[in-house]
């Protein structure tokens, strides 16, 4: 299930000086409040947290690594290069984030290109980390939107995108054209 992300622990390890558990505590959850614990299942070094730090982990990515203006993740070339196609065989795919707004995707276990964006109903700039048993974490910087899902593995689906172009099927009726207050101060103007 999270094999990419597994086989990452250990050069992140390395590059970080120390293990990731150390380094979420006092990087992430010191300043941004997101917590959890990376736990070994079998295999797989899975993330354990709860929906609050997703969607806290959501904003920091929306916010291209800065918390209330606080740099946390300083690398600007990676951030852009994670909501961009990191190669070619899949354009619907970053750095370990599934993007929308492409022209054709490709699913595990599926050598076929399918046509069109992955989430046909979510917004075009929409990024997505979808995760083990369904977890999703959606990031959508055009409507300033970060939507987190937690709960079982939908319909066994191991990228559930076609669960996740449900749920913004839910969202897009209620999603406000604007959410912005109208100055009154008058600071604006000067």
């Amino acid at each position: 299930y999270n094999a990419p992300y597994t086989l990452l622990d250990g050069v992140l390890e390395g590059a970080i000086g120390q293990n990731l558990n150390t380094y979420v505590l006092s990087n992430l959850t010191a300043t941004t409040g997101l917590s959890g614990l990376f736990v070994q299942l079998g295999y797989n070094n899975v993330f354990f947290s709860r929906a609050r730090s997703m969607a806290r982990f959501g904003l920091l990515a929306q916010n291209g690594g800065n918390w209330n203006g606080t740099p946390i993740l300083t690398d600007g070339a990676y951030f852009a290069a994670m909501t961009t196609p990191s190669q070619a065989f899949n354009p619907a795919y970053g750095y370990l984030w599934w993007l929308n707004g492409q022209d054709e995707y490709l699913l595990p276990g599926i050598q076929l290109a399918l046509p069109g964006p992955l989430m046909p109903d979510a917004p075009l700039d929409a990024y997505s980390a979808m995760g083990k048993n369904g977890q999703i974490i959606n990031v959508s910087p055009g409507t300033g939107l970060v939507v987190v899902r937690m709960g079982e593995l939908p319909d066994g689906l191991f990228v559930p995108n076609v669960y996740n172009n449900e749920i913004w099927q839910y969202l897009n009726p209620v999603i406000c054209a604007t959410t912005a207050v109208p100055d009154e101060t008058g600071l604006s103007d000067l």
